[in-house]
């Protein structure tokens, strides 16, 4: 069954029939301008909200989601930078551990720098220590050795 077609404007039943050659009483063929300007600024809005809308709206939606997607590699990115952060501060730790140790500190100065343990006596030219405690013997001792 077919689709019944749509009737012109010279043909709709509010106004009287005219036949295709004749004009309205305004001398104008079908509506009138102020009419068809009314109506066209109608069809362009119902235009935008059924068109234009809703694809803005699409567009700010693949937008979001490509923004939130970028956004999360860049977060796993720096979670697997922060994990190797991690890793290579352990490394280092225990290189310190192994370098900082005293029986190497004391091989290094004797092999390599010609260092000796003291023998005998130490002179102390100062009153404290490095710890910042007294000495045994006061600064007496210090200046006898000048």
């Amino acid at each position: 069954m077919a689709a019944p077609e749509r009737k012109r404007w010279e043909e709709l039943p509010t106004q009287p029939h005219r036949g295709p050659g004749e004009a309205s009483p305004g001398g104008a063929k079908g509506p009138s301008a102020e009419k068809r300007r009314v109506l066209g600024g109608r069809r362009s809005r119902v235009f935008c909200l059924l068109v234009v809308v809703p694809v803005l709206l699409m567009l700010g939606s693949v937008y979001t989601h490509a923004v939130a997607d970028r956004l999360g590699w860049q977060a796993a990115e720096l979670e697997s930078q922060y994990v190797q952060a991690g890793v290579e501060s352990e490394n280092l730790e225990v290189s310190l551990t192994e370098l900082s140790a005293p029986e190497r500190v004391r091989a290094s100065a004797s092999g390599e720098l010609g260092m000796q343990d003291p023998v005998g006596e130490l002179k102390v030219y100062g009153s404290n220590r490095e710890d910042g405690t007294e000495n045994a013997a006061s600064g007496t001792e210090g200046e006898r050795s000048r």
